[in-house]
């Protein structure tokens, strides 16, 4: 029996598995800590970490499938003030899963090597101060980035992200209607929005919407250096929060959607576009340590081009390479789904 081939271990970056082990240091860091009153009952401090695992084995499976295995690591730390006057929450959500395909049997392993499917640094913080019964006076501040660096298959060379490349960043001060402790409506008529790329190669292909690198009017390449790494904008924002501990039993689920809308975009035919960002986590408890959650993104930028259609070409060193046929405005989306270990915390 051929045995099972996982290519030149040796070779592949270590990265994945820093990053992993910070999810680990982090989930065993919460299971340790005790809970413990708060001698100041207006802070509540508390979170989750979790580990996930996902693993498929096909062998002369006639149907066909690929062989995979995944791991996922999730925290959660919110730290929120509550006088019945002025409020504020903040919380962190980090998140980062590696998943490696394999066939057994075979030794021709294209695709044998740790690839990110889940990669993000999210962290918002809210004030309100109450003006009435369900409205308040309020600012928001919210920043996305991510850990790792990411590709577009089948080219694992050229990173398409990476770690602050792109950075995004939006602040605002408006109204916000409270209605119930779950759900709010924030109105902002003074937003920024703010994307940076910490890396120049990357600000040069235009990466998160920032403007390209400028090209050469007699060959048509990039000219390296040219692009911009910092794009500010100003505009309207509304946000929509939905956050229901117990939406049924053992059941949590947190869901917000932005709208940003630059109203002083230079490009006049451009300020009735509209930047949607909508983030959900559902988190749902088996037992005590074992859980399962479901965390997706859903983002609309104008400013960014997607892939639509690719050719898959042979390079001149037999190496599966991809070829742009066609990109434009759409959609962009991910979900994942995981299983495993957890730990909920309060103090």
């Amino acid at each position: 029996m051929k045995k099972l081939y996982f290519g030149p271990i040796k070779k592949q970056p270590m990265r994945h598995l820093y990053i992993l082990s910070v999810f680990t240091v982090l989930l065993l860091g919460a299971s340790a800590r005790a809970e413990t009153a708060n001698p100041d009952t207006s802070w509540k401090r508390g979170g989750f970490a979790a580990l996930n695992f996902n693993q498929g084995t096909f062998y002369q499976w006639a149907p066909g499938g690929q062989s995979n295995l995944a791991f996922t690591g999730l925290f959660n730390y919110y730290f929120n003030y509550n006088d019945g006057i002025d409020i504020w929450k903040n919380e962190l959500n980090l998140s980062y899963g590696t998943v490696r395909n394999f066939d057994l049997g075979s030794t021709n392993q294209i695709d044998a090597f740790w690839k990110k499917n889940e990669d993000r640094i999210n962290f918002e913080s809210k004030y309100d101060r109450k003006a009435s019964k369900k409205f308040f006076y309020s600012a928001n501040l919210l920043f996305l980035s991510q850990f790792d660096k990411g590709f577009v298959a089948p080219d694992y060379v050229n990173p398409k992200s990476d770690f602050l490349a792109p950075a995004l960043g939006t602040i605002g001060v408006g109204m916000k209607w409270k209605p119930t402790d779950y759900f709010d409506v924030f109105l902002s008529p003074a937003s920024g929005k703010f994307t940076y790329v910490r890396l120049q190669d990357l600000a040069d292909q235009g990466v998160g919407g920032v403007r390209g690198a400028d090209k050469d009017p007699l060959t048509g390449l990039l000219i390296a250096g040219t692009g911009q790494r910092f794009r500010p904008e100003f505009g309207a924002s509304l946000i929509l929060n939905f956050n229901k501990k117990e939406l049924i039993k053992n059941v949590d689920l947190n869901t917000n959607i932005t709208f940003f809308n630059n109203y002083t975009d230079s490009r006049v035919e451009k300020r009735q576009n509209m930047f949607v960002l909508w983030n959900w986590t559902l988190f749902l408890k088996v037992s005590k340590y074992i859980s399962a959650s479901i965390i997706g993104q859903m983002i609309y930028d104008d400013n960014v081009n997607v892939i639509k259609k690719v050719e898959q070409v042979r390079d001149a060193n037999g190496l599966l390479t991809q070829k742009v046929l066609q990109q434009g405005k759409g959609i962009q989306l991910k979900n994942v789904l995981g299983i495993g270990f957890s730990y909920k915390f309060k103090y």
